[in-house]
């Protein structure tokens, strides 16, 4: 309800990448470009939010020099600015999104693949895979500096192990971890009731709780 709100931003997103062949089975990559992300409509602050706007870079090493083995490693940095982050708080059972300031994220992104075949030269091809990441997201100005971005975990893998015929079926199994993190940008850790504001509510025997969507903070465990 209400008057109808529009926004518009024009930017310039550049981008240069560069790729390295002369290893042969080795490829040696970098890149580094201007990232953007639109402010969502649903805010808990006003409208419209700023962009979240960053300077993205990565350099990395895919490789299949060994009989068997492909694999891609590659480190990254990003630099954000208005970082755009999810609230705690809902309304109607939906997210609200702020700008909580600036941050920094920067890790490691592995994929690993190994294959019975090439050694075997058989129909059935063992396989086992190997995907993970590892990220460190934190905030670089203002009260929350220092404090992780939320929802972002530190660790996030997938391991496979599996079986497939000449490209005709495949069989596999794959067991994945997605690590703890926080959901407010004051990194509370213990769970916690709270209210609009992200305050902490304390209730008594016989309280009546006159919110109509409390917020639940806290870590959320890995699993």
């Amino acid at each position: 309800p209400g008057a109808l709100q529009s926004d518009n931003h024009a930017l310039l997103l550049p981008g240069i990448s560069l790729l390295y062949k002369g290893f042969g089975a080795t490829q040696v990559y970098a890149s580094s470009q201007r990232g953007y992300a639109p402010g969502n409509a649903r805010t808990a602050g006003g409208f419209p939010l700023e962009p979240e706007v960053g300077i993205n870079s990565q350099i990395g090493i895919r490789s299949t020099a060994l009989r068997g083995v492909s694999v891609d490693v590659a480190g990254f940095y990003n630099d954000l600015t208005d970082t755009l982050v999810n609230t705690p708080v809902t309304i109607d059972g939906q997210d609200l999104v702020i700008n909580a300031g600036n941050s920094e994220a920067y890790g490691i992104d592995l994929g690993l693949r190994v294959d019975s075949a090439a050694y075997t030269n058989d129909v059935l091809n063992w396989f086992g895979e190997v995907a993970y990441n590892y990220t460190e997201a934190r905030f670089t100005e203002g009260p929350i500096d220092g404090n992780d971005v939320p929802e972002v975990p530190n660790h996030v893998a997938a391991f496979t192990f599996g079986v497939e015929q000449d490209r005709h079926w495949h069989l596999s199994m794959t067991v994945s971890h997605f690590g703890s993190f926080f959901t407010d940008n004051a990194n509370t850790r213990a769970v916690t009731l709270a209210d609009e504001d992200l305050q902490p509510i304390a209730i008594g025997q016989g309280d009546t709780l006159e919110i109509r969507e409390p917020a639940v903070i806290g870590l959320v465990p890995s699993y």
